[in-house]
């Protein structure tokens, strides 16, 4: 009998170091492009607009809708 491959073909690239990177490069293009916008403070107010919706980019790239995070976004209202 064949053996029926269930991994994906991205298995490689999960695991913590991947991880990692992937967060310090965000992180470090988030930082780099807000110190600009603070070094120019005509801009500040829609940068502050534009970062809120920086954490839909994950929910968006797993192919999630926002109303399938519904309950999460309420929690957050409250809890916050």
């Amino acid at each position: 009998m064949k053996k029926r491959k269930t991994e994906s073909k991205t298995r490689d690239k999960e695991g913590l170091l991947p991880a990692l990177f992937a967060y310090a490069v965000l992180f470090g293009i988030v930082v780099g492009v807000f110190n600009t916008v603070v070094a120019q403070k005509t801009w500040i107010g829609p940068a502050v607009f534009l970062f809120g919706f920086l954490p839909w980019i994950p929910v968006k790239l797993v192919e999630r809708s926002i109303k399938s995070i519904g309950a999460d976004i309420i929690y957050g209202l409250v809890d916050g």
